[in-house]
């Protein structure tokens, strides 16, 4: 059951940790992003995470995504089992990438419904996915052109995979998804959740996103990046090369110059893994 204290949480607000969704800079400054859609993920401190039944080692995330609904995300310690780099493929479109992170037995996150709604009880969750993107304002169709290269905010996002799975559903047909292990310890693996959660944080809904420099491919390279400890020969690549623009059609060559692409670390596809078409 829901700890009491979240109905006198919410007496002040509807929502505690709806982000304000107002573009920053660029073009667009000032117009507001659906916030009912899209959100930044948010690690909660402690007195924030209280009410919603935080046990003693557990982190609370705010703005997780699934079926729809916003939840806070109670994760237990030393829970992840496997990180997997999605590699999708977009019809008539660049691709796109993003992190997969799948939790042990016994240790799955719980979701709790971010505000109370009559019959919704918390839900443990195996898989997650954290994903970085451009988030249009509301009534914008494209980028203006011609104009900078920054123009929507970025939001580091995490949702449930069968949240993600209807995202990449939404023509009817599921999307092709290579996936990559990423053979790394236990200790990394948790490490790479810490990372990715303290950067869709720090970003907040105020960070723009960039083609060039700050795209889902190189978020979530960053993470990975910023996360693990690479042997000098790879760092120094990567270092070297980090300024290039970073394409969704190469992430196979990301991996392999981080060493990260190895014999039986491509998995089964996504569209294999899950080959009902998702409606």
């Amino acid at each position: 059951m829901l700890h009491l204290a979240v109905l006198a949480l919410l007496a002040a607000s509807a929502d505690p940790f709806r982000p304000e969704g107002i573009v920053p800079a660029g073009p667009f400054a000032g117009l507001s992003v659906d916030v009912d859609k899209a959100r930044p993920a948010r690690l909660l401190t402690p007195e924030e995470a209280a009410p919603y039944g935080i046990e003693d080692g557990e982190i609370a995330v705010a703005n997780v995504q699934h079926a729809d609904r916003w939840w806070v995300a109670r994760i237990p310690p030393g829970g992840v089992a496997e990180v997997i780099f999605h590699q999708e493929h977009i019809p008539d479109g660049l691709g796109h990438g993003q992190l997969r992170l799948r939790f042990k037995a016994g240790l799955w996150p719980v979701l709790v419904p971010q505000t109370p709604e009559e019959g919704l009880e918390p839900i443990p969750m195996s898989d997650f996915v954290f994903t970085a993107d451009g988030i249009p304002p509301v009534g914008v169709a494209g980028p203006r052109k011609p104009g900078p290269l920054k123009q929507y905010p970025i939001y580091y996002r995490l949702q449930s995979l069968p949240q993600n799975l209807l995202i990449i559903s939404g023509s009817g047909t599921m999307h092709s998804v290579d996936q990559y292990r990423i053979p790394i310890t236990d200790a990394e693996k948790q490490s790479v959740l810490a990372e990715a959660l303290e950067t869709a944080t720090e970003a907040g809904d105020h960070t723009l996103f960039s083609l060039a420099s700050r795209s889902c491919v190189t978020e979530a390279l960053g993470v990975l990046d910023r996360a693990l400890p690479y042997p000098f020969p790879n760092r120094f690549i990567i270092d070297r090369f980090k300024p290039i623009p970073k394409l969704p059609q190469a992430i196979p060559f990301y991996l392999f110059e981080r060493g990260l692409l190895r014999p039986g670390t491509k998995l089964a596809n996504l569209r294999d893994e899950f080959p009902a078409t998702i409606e």
